[in-house]
């Protein structure tokens, strides 16, 4: 029964108990808006849903977000997820050409967008599919805060099925084009719990929410912090002061670290002005920063865990565990519900301490 149940599971079924069981208890902080409960987030997600459902929107259908980290992005998310409606997580580095051509491909109806992103948006609409365009951050008649107001509160039908699929999040391209990988909503809330497992998170946790929301590495943090009950803080930008100050506020836990960031996060003449021994770990890719992961770990006392993964299985496919001013040894093990198997060019398994190609030529 259990693993029927499991089996069976949706995101929008881990968004729903949520609401229900930490319902008093912060959910999102968001730097312009403030706080919201679960109770909160809920209820803004319910009336983004009915506001779609009045649309014409139904399950299957799919909707275009090109933003930072804000509230609306992770209300978008949640009210998706309810309705079986798939979200296009539209990145922000792109040109308007390339986001076009993701447009073109996926054929969304609506396009959420921040301020920032206006022109673009106008631009990307211009061709395809979509049919509204609504900013988040448009306080004018009629703009998103007006339209949640006078929209229904009410729990939409539940309609969204394990397989639907939540989001589409695009890879970076490098070989060609972006594309777009289909994440389904059990494999969503399979990440969300892997990372609950492997980092430990409960409701006392919080999470440092500069990483996009249109890439696996936010946007899983955001489901993963959601089940167990934490606060996500979204930080619109990655500025080491801004972390700091969200950090020092919300008693926040966890957070990624890129190599450029980590030296800046640690050289940044105003950290010690700030309390930052709320955080307990961050991760982020040892095998790019070795010595970074070192450095803050002495520097902080805190656990760095060396992740690897990919957009279209997993940011936390394998992972290692540094303790406070450990050398890296950039080994990792897979983590919980995931087999690893490593191949040569013929797809035939290799012996442990194999060395890959591009190692052996870096080393040639």
């Amino acid at each position: 029964m259990a693993a029927t149940r499991a089996a069976g599971i949706t995101l929008a079924d881990v968004f729903r108990r949520s609401a229900r069981l930490f319902a008093d208890r912060v959910a999102v902080v968001d730097e312009t808006l403030g706080a919201l409960t679960y109770a909160q987030l809920d209820d803004r997600a319910n009336r983004l849903a009915n506001t779609l459902l009045s649309w014409g929107l139904r399950r299957g259908d799919r909707l275009a977000v090109l933003s930072h980290p804000q509230s609306g992005y992770v209300e978008t998310y949640v009210a998706a997820a309810k309705l079986g409606v798939t979200v296009v997580g539209l990145n922000l580095r792109l040109q308007a050409t390339e986001l076009a051509h993701c447009a073109k491909g996926a054929q969304p109806r609506v396009l959420l967008h921040s301020a920032a992103q206006a022109e673009t948006a106008e631009a990307v609409a211009s061709e395809g599919s979509i049919e509204r365009i609504i900013c988040f951050d448009d306080p004018a008649d009629g703009g998103y805060l007006e339209m949640l107001a006078g929209a229904s509160q009410a729990e939409p039908p539940q309609c969204a099925e394990p397989d639907d699929i939540h989001n589409i999040i695009y890879t970076s391209g490098t070989t060609g084009s972006p594309k777009g990988a289909m994440i389904s909503q059990r494999a969503a809330a399979t990440r969300a719990l892997r990372i609950v497992e492997c980092f430990g998170l409960g409701p006392d946790d919080g999470f440092v929410g500069w990483l996009e929301l249109f890439h696996c590495a936010g946007d899983e943090s955001l489901y993963a912090t959601l089940m167990s009950g934490g606060r996500f803080a979204t930080v619109g930008k990655a500025e080491p002061e801004r972390m700091f100050r969200a950090i020092d506020g919300h008693r926040l836990t966890w957070t990624a670290l890129v190599p450029g960031l980590a030296v800046a996060f640690l050289d940044h003449p105003q950290r010690s002005g700030y309390d930052l021994s709320s955080l307990r770990f961050v991760m982020g890719y040892g095998n790019l920063m070795p010595e970074g992961a070192q450095q803050v770990t002495a520097a902080l006392g805190i656990d760095f865990y060396d992740i690897f993964g990919q957009t279209e299985t997993s940011y936390l496919l394998a992972v290692g565990r540094i303790s406070p001013g450990e050398v890296p040894t950039l080994r990792k093990i897979p983590t919980p519900l995931l087999d690893v198997r490593l191949v040569d060019d013929a797809l035939c398994e290799v012996p442990v301490a194999s060395l890959g190609n591009a190692w052996r030529e870096a080393r040639a």
